[in-house]
């Protein structure tokens, strides 16, 4: 395997040598070798602030990543169904879940995966009024490596 490969083991997945091969889950891809388009902005707002990010084009590598790394998680996942409460983290300031944050949570692969997946690059939190006027400016399209 070479540094420009992905790998994949049961506890990690980075850009490493094979020295760790025989705890694979077998997904290697060249994803350097890919040419991704984004093209624009997004965020999505919670209380006057935003999460942001940058919209990348679905390729069909990407969505046959998307699917490789799925598939060998498969077997350590538990079915939809059955989360609970019990599965989140509360704080203090924050004690409950609530049953749509459940929800999102057991629907997320049928809407977030294959047709629906929607690549993207987290850039961080601002204020609604700063995210409104990102998404406001025209998006510089370019091309990611």
């Amino acid at each position: 395997m070479t540094s420009r490969e992905v790998f994949c083991t049961r506890n990690w997945c980075s850009n490493h040598d094979d020295s760790h091969k025989s705890d694979s889950f077998g997904v290697r891809e060249k994803v350097t070798s890919w040419k991704l388009k984004a093209f624009k902005y997004y965020y999505i707002p919670l209380k006057g602030i935003g999460l942001g990010g940058i919209v990348v084009e679905p390729t069909a590598d990407l969505i046959r990543l998307q699917k490789e790394l799925i598939d060998a998680i498969a077997p350590f996942m538990a079915p939809a169904s059955s989360g609970t409460v019990a599965a989140f983290a509360t704080t203090p300031d924050e004690p409950e879940i609530n049953q749509p944050t459940i929800d999102a949570v057991a629907t997320y692969l049928s809407g977030h995966t294959g047709e629906h997946y929607s690549p993207h690059v987290t850039i961080g939190v601002g204020t609604v009024e700063y995210l409104d006027a990102l998404l406001a400016a025209p998006f510089p399209r370019s091309a990611i490596r």
